[in-house]
This record gives structure tokens, sequence and C-alpha cells, in this order.
């Protein structure tokens, strides 16, 4: 990170090289300030087109901000997983606390998550977090960045979720992500039903609804959709 100029060109190379071999996009080769582009300016589609917007964005990025200002807005727009943006909500969502008091253990914890939030995930994977969490910390002390006493210490740190009691939506926020995870339930097929001939059909559409709905919840967060609504807010206040 501290040594491209926004692009990893050799990453390029060997993700083209898969691709040929493979016939499809098998690898990423972003770095910190493409993914930073992409998240801020473009959208997740796999294409090459948007591949070479988020080359240029991230060369332009390099030239206008310092390396230390890019690691800042990507670590307070990446997602960390069940609707946290950027490392303080992720530390006040799990640890019900501000960056500036965590140990690094926990830090590294919650650095393991945006690699892929929904397999890292702290509340239902959190074995897989702890895994990754220790890969990052060997990597550290490998790396010269923390002594082996350091190292040994974090990895055998006890990390335990502490979430606030009650997570409160504002009820605009919440109908509009209601209404998305609908729209996407409708895009996958699903048939929406109010009546049912049994108590047993409605057991079982409940449950098909619950999955598909936490399922497309989750993809608000993680395929990279974004919400236009018509919502006008300062009528909706007054009202």
């Amino acid at each position: 990170f501290y040594q491209h100029h926004g692009v990893d060109f050799k990453a390029i190379a060997r993700a083209v090289k898969a691709m040929i071999e493979n016939g499809e996009v098998t690898q990423g080769a972003s770095t910190i300030t493409q993914q930073l582009a992409r998240n801020i300016y473009l959208t997740q589609d796999k294409t090459w087109e948007r591949k070479v917007e988020e080359i240029f964005i991230a060369t332009d990025l390099e030239k206008i901000y310092s390396k230390e200002q890019i690691l800042e807005f990507y670590l307070n727009n990446i997602y960390f997983g069940n609707g946290y943006y950027g490392i303080q909500a992720a530390s006040k969502g799990y640890f019900n606390t501000e960056v500036k008091n965590l140990s690094l253990s926990q830090i590294a914890f919650l650095c393991a998550i945006p690699n892929n939030p929904t397999i890292y995930d702290p509340v239902d994977h959190i074995d897989n977090t702890l895994k990754r969490r220790d890969r990052i910390l060997r990597n550290m002390y490998e790396d010269g960045k923390i002594t082996q006493e350091v190292y040994e210490e974090a990895k055998a740190e006890n990390i335990t979720l502490e979430r606030p009691q009650s997570i409160k939506n504002d009820y605009v926020e919440t109908y509009t992500y209601y209404c998305a995870t609908r729209a996407l339930m409708k895009q996958q097929g699903f048939e929406f039903k109010s009546e049912f001939s049994s108590e047993t059909e409605k057991e079982s559409y409940e449950e098909a609804y619950r999955e598909l709905y936490e399922e497309c919840n989750k993809q608000l967060y993680t395929a990279g959709y974004r919400i236009y609504t018509s919502i006008n807010l300062d009528m909706q206040q007054e009202l």
C-alpha cells in the first residue's frame, strides 16, 4: 500500500492471467485505494469497464491525498458487517466503545471482518473471525511490527462481544430498508401472500419469508446496492 501509486499492475496481470485460464473473473486485484474509489464513486459490478474507471479514480486520489489520509478514508467507509460502516461504528457496534479504547487484539479482530463480512461475521461466525484475527497478528509479528510477547498476549486475549442493548434506526430508514429488502425478494421470484388454506401452509410460507428476508437484507449492505427514495424528509417531519 505504501509503495504503489494507487494501482498494483502486477496483481492486475495475475488477475487477467487467471481470467483467461478460467474463463471468468476469479481473482481480485484492487488496492486499498481502488477499493475506496469503488465504494465511494462506483458500483460493485464485476466488469472491466468499471475496473478501468476505478484505476483512473484511484490514481487521482493518490495525487491529491497522502497515504495516511487514504487509509483513514478507507477505514471510515469500509463495511464491517451487520450494518456498520467505518471502524468507529464497528467498534461501538461490537464492543460498545470507541476505537481509541480498543486493545490490539480487538483491533485485529475488527480488521478481520471486511475481507468477507459474511464469512467473518462476528455475530454468526465468531470462530472464523478469531482465526483470521490470529493470522493478522501472526503476520504483524512476522513483519516485525510487534514483539513475540505482544503477539502471544494479543492472540491469547479472550474476545467478548458487547453489543448495545437496543439498536434503533430512524423510522424512515427502517421503512426504506424494509421496502428495499422486499424489492430484492420480489426480484428473486418470491411470491408474497396474505391468505393461506391451512396453518401448515402459513408456517411454511413464514419460514421461507424469514430466510429470504434475512438473506436479502444482508445483500443491501454487501452487494453494492444504492437506495433511492422519493420520501421528502422535510414534509415527513411536518407530518
